[in-house]
């Protein structure tokens, strides 16, 4: 845990305790506010590194398999006899 500064002084943080705290930190049902106080931060801070993680994130691909089947099923004969 990352110990709390006194009031009016600039943390130092490194990239790996931003990292730790903004993504890791996150537990279920824990709200930005919380963890912002938990650690002596404030709520605006602990979003823009969230932001500013989840721009390093590469995009994910998904593999995609076209066919050649038929864009509608074929009419069946009850609706073409009508």
């Amino acid at each position: 845990m990352v110990p709390r500064q006194r009031e009016g002084y600039r943390q130092r943080l490194s990239e790996a305790d931003k990292r730790r705290i903004a993504g890791g930190e996150m537990q279920p049902g824990a709200g930005v506010a919380e963890v912002a106080r938990r650690y002596g931060i404030d709520r605006r801070v602990l979003r823009r590194w969230r932001q500013e993680l989840a721009a390093l994130v590469p995009p994910q691909f998904v593999t995609v398999q076209i066919t050649n089947a038929p864009s509608r099923p074929a009419p069946n004969a009850a609706e073409t006899a009508s």
